[in-house]
C-alpha cells in the first residue's frame, strides 16, 4: 500500500514533511518486522476497553490516547473521560471493562495524556481453546502540535494480566494528524510498534504491528456533518475498513455511526455496526452506544461514557445568564478588546443580557459612541442590557444611556456637563527655561506647533476648536434626547444643572432608579428576570480546525514614529513605529488565511516618513485583499494620512479627523546651555551643515530650504489622500491646511465613508472577505500593556477584556509626557503631521 504525506501549510512544510517521513519509516519497518498471522486489522489483542464510535482525526479529548495519540495535540483544555463497556464477542480483544483517561495541554504545543483500564473479555471470547483472562492496561501519551493544523503523537501501553503471554507486554503507537483544510483531514497511525514482553520479545503471542490510515471530509467546514473513512493494513497484507458518519444535533449533542469490516476478502470476514448518541451539557458530555454484528452470540454489546472538560462545548442550551462586564479606563487597545468581547456576547446563546459597570477613569467621546453602538446591537439581538453607575463621567453616562435600564449607586453621581477640551500651551514656559522651538508650518489651522511656541491659541485654531466642540455637543444632545425621549434643549438644561447626585439624576429621569451593586447583581427581576450574573463565560471548543479564513487587524495606536514601536507600559506611553506596522501589514498580506484586513487607526499622527511607509504598505495590501479602516478617538494628521489608503473608512461621529498638513521644526537649547554655564563651539564646513543642530536656531537660508521641503511633504500628503479617497488634489487642499473635523462633518465632506465603530468595520471586513462571523480575528502588532507583558511578551490572544492595569501616572500627566516625547522628535528635526488635543463630552 502506497501512502503519501502531502501538505500545504508552507509556513511549516519542512517540519511537517520531516515528521511524515520519520513516522512512515518507523511504521513501515515495524510492520514488515512482524509476520505472524493477524486476526484483525482495526481491532487487536492489545485493544483498550471497547472503543466508542471515535474518529481518528476528529478526536480531541482524553480518549484520543486510545484512538490516535496525535489527537492529544488538539485537546483545547483538560479532559477526563470514563467508559464502561458490556461486550460479548467471539474475539479476545473485544470485551467488558472500565477505562479512565486524562489529558491536558502543556506549554509550547505539547499535550500529555494517560489512561488506566480494566479489561474483562466476554464469555464468548477464547484464545487457543482457553478462556481469555482479565488484564489491566496502563498508558501514557505525549503529542506535539507545532501548528493548529498538524500534530504528532506517541503513546506507550503496558499490560498486567493473569495470562503469562500478556503479562508484562508493552507496545507503542505513533500517530500524526493533519487538518489540511476546515473540510478535509488526514491521519496515519502505526500501532503496536516495538512490542516487547518483559524484554524477551513476543514469541508465541499472536501479535502484529499495523498501519491505520484515515481521511475525513466535513462538507460545511465544521463538525456539524462528518464523513470518516479508515483503512487498516497488517504486516501480512490483510486489510480492514471502516466508514463513519457523524452529525451534530442542535441544542443537544452529537450522533455518530460506524460500520467496520475486517479481514476483507477472506472466508472469516467480520462486520460490526456501532451507533452512538451523546448529550453535551457545556463541560459535561454523557453518551451511550451499541455494537452489533455477526460475532455477537448473545445480542449486541453496549457501552456508556462520560466526559468532563475544562472548556465547554456546544450542546444542550443552559439557562442563559447575565454577563457582568466592568469597564475600567479604556485605552486604544482596551476598547478594541471590549468591542471583540461584546461582539462575541452578541452571538452567544448562553448570554441573555449584559450588565455594564463603568468604573475608574473616563471615556473619550468616540469610545462612548462605540459602546453605544454595541449596546444597541445587543438589544437588537434580544439581549437585555443594563448599566450600573457610581461616580460616572459624562461620557460614561452617554454610553450607558443607550441601555434598557440605568441604575446608580445611592451615593453616586453623574458628571454630565457638556463637551470640553483642554489645550495646553507652554511656549512661554519653554522660553523661560531657555528652550526655543523653531517651527516651519503650512496652513493657519495646523495648530499642533502652537503648544510649543505660544502662550495662547491663535484665532484660527480657537475658531476651529469651537466648531469641533459644537459638533460633538450637538451629537450628544441629539443622542441623549433620543434615548430619554425629550428635546435636545431639555438635555442642555439638565447639563447646566450638573453634576447630578443620585436623587437629582432620578428627578431628571437620567436613571431608572438607585440600586446597590451587590443587590442588583444578586437579583433584578425587572431587567434580568431572575437570571444569574456571571463575570465571564469560558470560551468553547471550536467546531472548525482553526484553518479557515479569518480577519486580520493591524493596530496603529499612539503617535507614529520612525523605526520600531516604543512602549513604556508603566507610564502608559505607546508609540507606533513605521517599521513595526509595515511588518505587521506585510505579514497579513502574506498569510493566505487572512481574507480581509481591518486597519484600526487611533493616533494623532506623527512622523511623515513613517506615515508614508505605512500608507504604501496599506496600498500594497489593498491590491491583494480588502482593507477596511476603522478610526477610533482620533485619526488626524499622520493618522488620517495612513487611513486614506484603505478601501473604505469608518469613523465614530466624534472621531477627530483630518488635520491634513505638516510642520517642521527643532528645539534650540543654546540659551538654556548659556544659563547653565555650558560653553558651545560650532564647527561646520558645508553651507548648510549643522542645520539640524539643537545649539542654534534656523538661519534664513535653512528656513527657506525647510519651507520648500515642507511644501513637498504637504503636496505628497495631498496626493496620497487624493489617490486614496478618489478626489482631486485641489479638493483635498480645500479641506486641508490643518483643518480638523468630527466624524459627522468628515462624512459630509467625503473624508470618510461610513459612521460606525470597530465592530461595524469588522462586520464589513467579514462581508468583503467572505468570512464567517465566528472566524478567528488576529491582531497585530502585539503590544505589552503591563510589566509582565513587557518582560515575557503578550501571553494571550484572547479577546476577553483583560483587567486594566493602571499606569503609575494619571491621564493628564501622561498627556504631558506624550507632548514631551513630541518635543524630543522636534529636537531630532523630524517632519511631523500631528494633532494636539482630544475631546470628552
Amino acid at each position: 500500500m502506497n501512502i503519501r504525506c502531502v501538505y500545504a501549510d508552507f509556513a511549516h512544510q519542512g517540519f511537517v514533511g520531516k515528521g511524515c517521513a520519520v513516522l512512515l519509516a518507523v511504521c513501515a519497518v515495524s510492520v514488515m518486522s512482524f509476520r505472524s498471522a493477524a486476526h484483525a486489522q482495526l481491532h487487536r489483542i492489545t485493544d483498550p476497553v471497547a472503543t466508542p464510535a471515535s474518529s481518528l482525526i476528529l478526536q480531541d479529548d482524553a480518549s484520543a490516547i486510545d484512538v490516535n495519540p496525535a489527537g492529544l495535540g488538539f485537546v483545547p483544555a483538560w479532559s477526563l473521560t470514563y467508559v464502561h463497556a458490556q461486550v460479548n464477542e467471539r474475539a479476545e480483544f473485544m470485551g467488558q471493562g472500565d477505562a479512565v483517561s486524562f489529558a491536558t495541554p502543556l506549554l509550547f504545543g505539547l499535550s500529555l495524556g494517560a489512561t488506566v483500564q480494566s479489561i474483562r473479555p466476554g464469555s464468548l471470547a477464547t484464545r487457543v481453546g482457553e478462556a481469555a483472562r482479565d488484564r489491566a492496561l496502563f498508558g501514557l501519551g505525549l503529542a506535539l502540535a507545532p501548528t493548529k493544523r498538524f500534530a504528532l503523537g506517541v503513546s506507550g501501553r503496558g499490560f498486567v494480566s493473569g495470562d503469562p503471554q500478556l503479562d508484562g507486554l508493552s507496545t507503542f503507537d505513533l500517530g500524526l494528524t493533519w487538518h489540511a483544510a476546515d473540510w478535509l483531514g488526514f491521519s496515519l497511525t502505526g500501532r503496536d510498534l516495538l512490542a516487547s514482553r518483559k524484554g524477551f520479545g513476543t514469541s508465541g503471542l499472536d501479535l502484529h504491528a499495523s498501519l491505520l490510515a484515515g481521511w475525513q471530509v466535513r462538507p460545511f467546514g465544521t463538525s456539524d456533518l462528518v464523513l470518516d473513512m479508515n483503512v487498516g493494513v497488517s504486516g501480512n497484507g490483510r486489510v480492514g475498513g471502516r466508514g463513519g458518519l457523524g452529525v451534530r444535533i442542535p441544542h443537544f449533542g452529537y450522533a455518530s455511526s460506524v460500520v467496520e469490516l475486517e479481514r476483507i476478502g477472506k472466508s472469516d470476514q467480520v462486520y460490526r455496526v456501532l451507533a452512538e448518541l451523546n448529550a453535551t451539557f457545556e463541560t459535561l458530555s454523557l453518551g451511550a452506544g451499541v455494537i452489533a454484528g455477526e460475532a455477537y452470540g448473545k445480542g449486541p454489546g453496549a457501552y456508556a461514557m462520560a466526559r468532563f472538560e475544562g472548556r465547554p462545548r456546544t450542546g444542550v442550551l443552559p439557562r442563559p445568564r447575565i454577563l457582568d462586564v466592568e469597564l475600567g479606563e479604556l485605552n486604544e487597545r482596551g476598547i478594541l478588546r471590549m468591542s471583540l468581547y461584546l461582539e462575541a456576547a452578541l452571538r452567544d446563546e448562553r448570554v441573555a443580557g449584559v450588565l455594564l459597570r463603568p468604573r475608574g477613569g473616563s471615556l473619550g467621546s468616540a469610545y462612548a459612541q462605540e459602546l453605544r453602538l454595541l449596546i444597541s446591537a445587543l438589544r437588537a439581538a434580544g439581549k437585555r442590557v443594563a448599566c450600573h453607575l457610581e461616580d460616572a463621567s459624562g461620557s460614561q453616562y452617554y454610553a450607558c444611556a443607550a441601555a434598557e435600564a440605568v441604575f446608580i449607586d445611592p451615593a453616586g453621581s453623574i458628571r454630565l456637563l457638556g463637551a470640553a477640551a483642554d489645550v495646553i500651551l507652554f511656549g512661554d514656559t519653554l522660553r523661560k527655561i531657555g528652550l526655543n522651538v523653531d517651527i516651519v508650518r503650512i496652513g493657519d489651522y495646523k495648530s499642533a506647533p502652537e503648544q510649543y511656541t505660544q502662550h495662547s491659541m491663535s484665532e484660527p485654531s480657537r475658531e476651529e476648536l469651537q466648531v469641533l466642540l459644537s459638533d460633538v455637543h450637538s451629537r450628544v444632545l441629539h443622542d441623549l434626547g433620543s434615548d430619554l425621549r425629550v428635546e435636545p434643549g431639555r438635555i442642555a438644561a439638565i447639563m447646566d444643572r450638573g453634576p447630578h447626585l443620585a436623587h437629582h439624576a432620578m428627578a431628571d429621569k437620567l436613571v431608572t432608579r438607585s440600586a446597590d451593586e451587590t443587590a442588583l447583581k444578586a437579583r433584578e427581576e425587572a431587567v434580568f428576570e431572575g437570571r444569574s450574573v456571571v463575570s465571564q463565560l469560558p470560551a468553547r471548543a471550536r467546531r472548525d480546525w482553526y484553518a479557515g479564513p479569518r480577519v486580520g487587524v493591524v493596530m496603529i495606536d499612539g503617535s507614529i514614529v520612525d523605526g520600531s514601536s516604543v512602549d513604556i507600559p508603566l507610564l502608559g506611553l505607546h508609540m507606533s513605529g513605521g517599521h513595526t506596522v509595515v511588518r505587521a501589514i506585510d505579514a497579513m498580506i502574506a498569510d493566505p488565511l487572512v481574507r480581509a484586513i481591518v486597519l484600526r487607526v487611533d493616533s494623532p499622527g506623527g512622523a511623515v516618513l513613517a506615515s508614508d511607509q505605512i500608507w504604501r504598505a496599506v496600498r500594497r495590501a489593498r491590491k491583494v485583499k480588502p482593507v477596511v479602516v476603522s478610526m477610533g478617538a482620533v485619526a488626524a494628521s499622520g493618522g488620517y494620512y495612513v487611513a486614506s489608503a484603505g478601501d473604505e473608512i469608518w469613523a465614530d461621529p466624534s472621531t477627530i479627523t483630518g488635520s491634513i498638513g505638516a510642520f517642521y521644526g527643532k528645539v534650540d537649547v543654546s540659551e538654556l546651555a548659556q544659563k547653565l554655564g555650558v560653553g558651545i563651539e560650532v564647527f561646520k564646513l558645508g553651507k548648510r551643515s549643522g542645520g539640524d543642530s539643537i545649539y542654534h536656531p534656523f538661519t534664513p537660508d535653512e528656513r527657506a530650504t525647510l519651507a520648500d521641503r515642507l511644501r513637498t511633504y504637504y503636496r505628497l500628503f495631498l496626493r496620497r489622500v487624493a489617490e486614496g479617497r478618489r478626489m482631486r488634489v485641489e479638493q483635498v487642499d480645500a479641506l486641508g491646511r490643518g483643518r480638523v473635523y468630527t466624524g459627522d462633518a468628515a462624512l459630509r465632506l467625503g473624508l470618510v465613508d461610513h459612521l460606525g465603530g470597530f465592530a461595524s468595520a469588522l462586520m464589513r471586513a467579514r462581508q468583503l472577505g467572505r468570512v464567517s462571523e465566528s472566524a478567528e480575528v488576529t491582531v497585530l502588532p502585539k503590544r505589552p500593556e503591563g510589566l509582565l507583558d513587557y518582560v515575557f511578551g503578550e501571553l494571550s490572544g484572547s479577546a476577553a477584556p483583560a483587567p486594566q492595569v493602571s499606569p503609575l501616572v494619571p491621564a493628564h500627566l501622561r498627556a504631558t509626557l506624550a507632548r514631551a516625547a513630541t518635543l524630543l522628535q522636534l529636537g531630532a528635526a523630524t517632519p511631523l503631521a500631528l494633532l494636539p488635543y482630544t475631546l470628552e463630552p
